[in-house]
């Protein structure tokens, strides 16, 4: 994640709305920061090597990075912060945090909210990949919401108390021994696993349909997705309804939109080979209690799939295709696996050029879902409210093109799509996401 972060990418900024009983002031936001630098672990820590090796190291000094923003819309705001690069790890904060203050008439994500909370700020926090993941973000955002609350109460804050602890990746590497193990007492299934998981090359469909636009100065750029939150209230609903999993139906809208796209450059075919990459959380594979367990304990699963043109009738059917196939291999832990498989092998991931060409593309797209419709993780009170909630993640130079985004608070859903402008022009990518748009709207009805 450092090297990345070298690199200029992986930076990963949150944008939250937050609505207020009372306006805030600089010296409140400030107090606030103070304390979520005192009272959250990976907030202090920052990356010094010992030999070749790189470790995390706790900062010397408590260093805050925060101001007030005017001007500009949401995503001009995100770009502008993204530009901030963490080029001196050492020292630190590897976190930075920008407000926004809306003005009286700015409509509220959550309109009913507006009447007994009428402040709002937009909340831009950029977060180092190093120190956390997005499972652990929504950590951050919810200790800093209930102790923005206390700042706002008076309510006394003891700073000793942390929320949360700095976990290395401990129990993943022991589960991955495990797995190891296994292989080299079963070297069929070994070799097995290897013919499953291990491409030579891969080449993606929007690059057959289009080709790549290959921008000279490649950069992610952002969408946001117009669909309301009911939306996927209903969808999930639906998905509910044919046994499957919302994560699932929802990565299937996206193939098959990448479907219809493809079709469009004129390539026609009864099925289409799409290849997904998802977000997972390794945490799910330990022992212990790990609901407030920082770090970055993420790994990326991929997923194949026969996806057919869109029909209506027979969606749901294909669906629990996919859905089958994902479950099965959460449960076997095979994003594990892959890491295994290629290690066994040696089979190194490649490494960043540096001279702004991005990693060869080894999947169709992307995702990290955090839709969570029953949360009450990060709520609200009679004095703040979160009512958003967007996400983005800078990966141009990465081996992923598309990154489809989707996040949640109590009441509100949002989806964004990055994209990188070496791999797709900005009209796909718009097409792109108004064809999952279309098609979830079009199967709640």
């Amino acid at each position: 994640m450092e090297i990345a972060h070298r690199n200029g990418v992986l930076h990963f900024p949150l944008c939250m709305t937050i609505n207020t009983k009372v306006p805030l002031t600089t010296e409140q936001i400030e107090r606030t920061l103070v304390h979520l630098y005192k009272k959250v672990p990976p907030l202090r820590t920052c990356f010094q090597y010992r030999g070749h090796e790189l470790w995390i190291y706790e900062m010397d000094t408590m260093k805050l990075d925060f101001k007030e923003v005017t001007g500009g819309d949401i995503i001009e705001q995100v770009e502008a912060l993204m530009k901030l690069r963490y080029l001196d790890s050492s020292e630190g904060p590897l976190w930075r945090v920008r407000w926004i203050c809306e003005p009286p008439d700015a409509p509220c994500p959550i309109p009913e909210v507006k009447t007994r909370l009428p402040f709002q700020y937009i909340f831009l926090m950029s977060l180092h990949h190093g120190m956390t993941d997005g499972n652990a973000s929504f950590h951050i955002i919810e200790a800093f919401l209930r102790l923005l609350e206390d700042v706002l109460s008076g309510t006394p804050i003891d700073d000793g108390k942390q929320l949360g602890k700095l976990v290395s990746d401990q129990e993943t590497i022991m589960v991955k021994k495990n797995i190891k193990e296994y292989f080299e007492k079963n070297p069929v299934k070994l070799m097995e696993c290897k013919e499953n998981m291990v491409r030579p090359s891969f080449e993606p469909l929007l690059k057959e349909a289009f080709g790549f636009p290959k921008d000279p100065k490649p950069r992610t750029r952002f969408l946001i997705s117009k669909l309301k939150s009911c939306v996927f209230d209903r969808f999930n609903e639906k998905c509910a309804e044919n046994n499957v999993t919302f994560n699932s139906g929802f990565t299937f809208a996206i193939n098959t939109a990448l479907v219809e796209l493809v079709q469009e450059s004129g390539i026609r075919r009864d099925n289409y080979t799409v290849t997904s990459r998802h977000a997972v959380n390794l945490r799910r594979y330990w022992q212990r209690d790990h609901y407030w367990s920082f770090g970055c304990h993420i790994g990326r699963m991929h997923q194949t799939s026969h996806t057919p043109p869109y029909d209506k009738a027979k969606y749901w059917e294909y669906v629990k295709i996919h859905d089958k196939q994902l479950q099965e291999k959460l449960k076997d832990k095979y994003v594990l696996q892959e890491d295994v498989v290629k290690e066994l092998h040696g089979i190194k991931s490649p490494n960043f050029k540096g001279n702004n060409e991005p990693l060869p593309v080894d999947c169709d797209y992307y995702i990290s879902n955090a839709y969570f419709p029953t949360s009450q993780v990060i709520g609200g009170s009679k004095l703040i409210q979160i009512t958003n909630s967007l996400c983005f993640i800078e990966m141009h130079l990465c081996e992923y093109m598309i990154f489809h985004l989707i996040a949640s608070v109590p009441g509100n859903t949002t989806y964004t799509l990055s994209y990188s402008t070496w791999h797709i022009t900005e009209e796909n990518a718009k097409r792109f996401l108004q064809k999952v748009e279309m098609i979830v709207e079009d199967l709640i009805h």
